[in-house]
This record gives structure tokens, sequence and C-alpha cells, in this order.
């Protein structure tokens, strides 16, 4: 496809987009946009609404019937701006975009998850609770190793 129709079909997605879903439901959709380049300087603008007609699957078939306006666009004159100048236009502030977290998910409820990345623990450096008990088994200990060691 032509580089100037690519630009022309993002600033007509960018006018008629939606919320982008990840899967449709055919019961609720009930119209479609459809835009066709036929030859260097012609697209063709169709909106169709969707009828669902019974078939032997469970999916329904889909037919389109044209419903609204439809045109022809002509296009005759032409100035794109420079590749660098085009870039900069399209630049999104990074106020809009938002800083990228790491290790942050959402789950179906709408509750955020964090994922901590830990070394694993020695457990032999661990402290737990000292009592009187432990400590005399320490001394006595200590005080065997240094006898075994004397001899």
């Amino acid at each position: 496809m032509n580089e100037r129709f690519e630009l022309i079909g993002n600033l007509i997605v960018d006018f008629f987009r939606g919320v982008e879903l990840k899967k449709v439901n055919l019961a609720g959709l009930d119209h479609v946009i459809v835009l066709s380049v036929v030859n260097e300087t012609k697209i063709l603008f169709r909106h169709y609404g969707i009828v669902l007609k019974k078939s032997g699957t469970k999916v329904p078939r889909v037919e389109l019937e044209e419903i609204g306006p439809h045109f022809d666009l002509t296009l005759r004159r032409e100035q794109m701006a420079p590749e660098s100048v085009r870039r900069v236009a399209l630049r999104v502030p990074q106020e809009v975009r938002g800083k990228k977290r790491k290790n942050v998910t959402t789950n179906v409820f709408g509750e955020q998850i964090g994922r901590i990345h830990m070394p694993r623990q020695d457990l032999g450096t661990l402290r737990t609770n000292i009592t009187k008990q432990d400590t005399k088994r320490r001394k006595k200990a200590s005080a065997q190793q240094t006898k075994i060691s004397s001899e």
C-alpha cells in the first residue's frame, strides 16, 4: 500500500476509533465502516449494518447490508510533512503515556497485584527468639568444643 494512503487511513481510523476489545461478541455488533482503496487516487467509504442469519453451526452467518452514507474520496492534492516533522507531531508526551510499571498486573476484579523478587534467605543466620534454655545449650556446646580443641 502507498504511504500516503497509510497516513490517510490512520487519520480516518483515529477519527472513528472506539474502545479496543480483545474479543468481540457478534450480538453486540450492529454496524461496520469499511474503507477501500480502488486505484491510486480513489478511496471508498462504506457504512454497513450487520445482519445475523441462522446457520447450521453455533456461530451465526454474518451478512453486511449497506445502511448509511457512502461516498468516494478522490485524492487530488496532498502535501505530507517531512518524516522528521511528522515524528515530532505524533510524539505522545510522557505525562500521557505514564511511567511503565514493572512486575505489576491487574486481575479480573481490578485489584493490583505486584511481584517482589528477593534473594534466598539463609535460615542458619536467621535470628529467632532466644530462651534461657537455648543460651545454656550454646554455652555447653561452646565449652565442649573448647575442651575438645584443647585436647
